[in-house]
């Protein structure tokens, strides 16, 4: 769906999205200053050699590149915050660094697994016979 919205987005003479948005009386849209560049050699339109008769802005074009361009940007930042928490959070570890083997060993030490498993071997032995 993306790719159909960005070609519909998209000036077919300079294959950029639009700037400045001018849809023609035949309803083709194209960059304002590529189609007054083409009207400089051709009276048709580019795409179906219509004679072109009027220019009108798009606005409603413009918008929607605007805010797809706004939604890029943030994606584009979040992407980047996340890599950088990424890369602050996965640090590797040196040979001389020992607070981070201490750190390993107390979060370690801190597990409750080591309990919940003896109750648990503990409850098996009771209950059951190994045969």
């Amino acid at each position: 769906m993306n790719d159909v919205l960005e070609n519909e987005l998209q000036c077919t003479i300079c294959s950029e999205h639009f700037i400045e948005a001018v849809t023609l009386n035949c309803a083709h849209s194209f960059c304002s200053y590529c189609i007054n560049e083409w009207t400089k050699r051709k009276v048709e339109c580019p795409i179906c050699r219509q004679e072109i008769k009027s220019k009108t802005r798009s606005l409603v074009l413009d918008n929607c590149i605007d805010r797809m361009v706004e939604k890029l940007d943030c994606r584009l930042t979040l992407i980047r915050e996340r890599k950088e928490k990424q890369n602050v959070l996965v640090k590797p570890a040196r040979d001389n660094d020992s607070s981070v083997i201490s750190s390993i060993y107390s979060i370690l030490s801190m597990s409750s697994c080591e309990s919940e498993d003896s109750e648990e071997d503990s409850y098996y032995s009771e209950s059951h016979y190994i045969i």
